[in-house]
């Protein structure tokens, strides 16, 4: 049997849930954690007019909360990470397995975006972009720079950086640490612990 509930049950489990009303009590580094563990991840977005929306968010629904707390917990710690949940995104390093159809579908918007821009020739600096992290570890756009790109008002100005930004989407890189928001790069499985630098493997669409 179906069982109905009212609008106000229903109201009143999603303030709960979202901790709007501070239902359960979410508390520092361990309560952002918790929190993470709960939503599933929380969009990110780098402009920061009153605050950047992570940081809104989790100061919203966790006591205590500091932007250098997140800050730790992505680069220092490595217990949270950037990626793609549909938009740019956080969540724990322990689902970056189940992620690994939204890497896959990432890789090829990232893709169809460079054929459009007329930047496709940055899928020929790869191997060079590979070679570069590996002599040179953590790297950003500004630490190297091959290739011109074709003028355009969006996308990146050099291949090489289109180049950094596709390997990204396909998860072999990922965002060391920012500084601003500027994002450095390492190959993934020299910053995520080995148990979680792995694809799952989902039976079906279904599944997943």
């Amino acid at each position: 049997m179906r069982e109905m509930i009212s609008k106000e049950e229903l109201r009143q489990f999603l303030i709960n849930y979202h901790n709007l009303n501070e239902y359960e009590s979410f508390v520092g580094t361990d309560g952002v954690m918790e929190y993470f563990k709960r939503v599933g991840s929380i969009q990110y977005d780098p402009l920061n007019v009153v605050g950047r929306n992570t940081d809104l968010v989790l100061q919203s629904k966790v006591q205590g909360y500091k932007p250098e707390m997140l800050q730790s917990l992505l680069y220092k710690e490595h217990a949270l990470i950037d990626g793609f949940d549909k938009e740019m995104s956080i969540y724990r390093v322990e689902d970056y397995p189940l992620f690994a159809k939204v890497r896959e579908a990432n890789m090829q918007s990232t893709k169809s975006t460079l054929a459009n821009r007329g930047q496709l020739d940055a899928l020929d600096l790869l191997e060079n972009i590979r070679s570069f992290i590996k002599e040179n570890g953590i790297t950003g756009t500004k630490d190297i720079s091959i290739g011109e790109s074709k003028k355009s008002r969006w996308g990146h100005k050099k291949l090489s950086s289109a180049a950094l930004d596709y390997l990204y989407s396909t998860g072999e890189l990922c965002v060391a640490e920012k500084r601003g928001i500027q994002k450095y790069f390492d190959f993934t499985l020299n910053v995520l612990p080995k148990e979680f630098s792995y694809n799952f493997e989902f039976e079906n669409e279904k599944n997943f």
